[in-house]
């Protein structure tokens, strides 16, 4: 499944796909590239999360929105992410990409998130 294939996907969910929630659900799927699921990939989420229907995950959204209120799941879907959205071959991902992550990712967990965003982007 592709980027289309993806956004009806969380459309089908009720979610936005700039939601955090679709990186922590990209988590349990053990997805390797951005923008593409594999089915195998998609079936190992499914099981784990023990769905078997849109409507099972849709009922999980709020457990897993909780999860992310944990300290430790955060720190995992942080990894992840850096693994998750870094171009293969590569140590580290590109500045943009960072910091629309870093927005995503930290809204409402950092107060300075936004200043630190623009710091990197005036030492660039």
């Amino acid at each position: 499944m592709e980027a289309e294939g993806i956004q009806k996907f969380f459309g089908d969910l009720g979610v936005d796909p700039m939601d955090v929630i679709t990186l922590h659900i990209s988590k349990y799927m053990k997805a390797e590239t951005m923008g593409v699921y594999s089915f195998a990939e998609f079936e190992c989420g499914f099981k784990t999360l023990g769905c078997q229907t849109i409507s099972d995950l849709k009922a999980k959204l709020s457990q897993l929105s909780n999860e992310l209120k944990d300290p430790n799941s955060f720190k995992e879907l942080y990894k992840f992410t850096f693994e998750f959205t870094r171009d293969q071959g590569y140590k580290n991902i590109a500045i943009e990409t960072a910091i629309g992550l870093w927005e995503l990712l930290l809204n409402n967990k950092c107060i300075y998130r936004d200043m630190y965003a623009n710091i990197i982007i005036f030492l660039l």
